[in-house]
């Protein structure tokens, strides 16, 4: 028995000492962002860590501070591209994951949102293919999201998220996509959406291709 509790007392010692670099690299936050995404980038860098769900939630905590740092707009544009695929990483090592579950998936959604933001950014400034690829990235991310039939603060993704789908395929119809217009114009066609007006144009649109077929 007491070997047990040794060795028990031996495997907590060890998660702490995992667990203090973590926490080391988030205090950087605010005072230095250049040292919090130095130190991060080198924990989840060392193979050993691949599977360390603190790890990669810290670093999607980290990305989502970057992305809104003036200095890191321009250098680092996909931050919350990054952020994203280091929350899914953090989810799929350990779902149950305490520093998780305290923040109640908040991270996870506010990359979400960033990388919906920044396509509607790219849209508005008339970067189509920005828009289109960004616009791409945020049904993946919802898609995750969804699977794992998570929320924050009461806001699940929609079942079809119609407003990204219709501009998902406006975006892809704008560049002559049209493989990748159809795609999305179609599942606003198969739910039968079409109370607003701006969703006559995916109609119009499969009409005209399907006859020019």
């Amino acid at each position: 028995m007491r070997k047990t509790i040794i060795a028990a007392l031996f495997i907590l010692a060890g998660f702490a000492a995992g667990a203090q670099p973590v926490d080391d690299a988030l205090k950087q936050l605010g005072k230095s962002n250049d040292k919090a995404k130095e130190a991060i980038d080198k924990i989840t860098a060392d193979p050993a860590n691949a599977k360390n769900a603190d790890a990669w939630y810290a670093k999607a905590q980290i990305y989502n501070a970057l992305a809104t740092d003036d200095k890191y707009k321009t250098s680092l544009p996909d931050a919350y591209d990054q952020a994203f695929d280091a929350f899914k990483k953090a989810y799929d090592a350990d779902p149950n994951n305490k520093r998780m579950m305290l923040d109640l998936y908040k991270t996870g959604f506010v990359a979400y949102e960033g990388v919906a933001n920044r396509a509607a950014g790219a849209y508005q400034a008339n970067n189509m293919n920005a828009a289109f690829e960004g616009y791409k990235k945020t049904i993946e991310d919802g898609n995750y999201l969804k699977s794992k039939n998570l929320s924050y603060s009461g806001y699940k993704v929609p079942e079809l998220d119609t407003g990204m789908v219709f501009m998902a395929g406006y975006s892809a119809m704008k560049l002559e996509k049209t493989d990748d217009a159809l795609k999305y114009f179609a599942q606003i066609a198969d739910a039968k959406i079409g109370k607003e007006a701006d969703y006559v144009i995916p109609y119009q649109f499969l009409s005209y291709q399907y006859k020019a077929k």
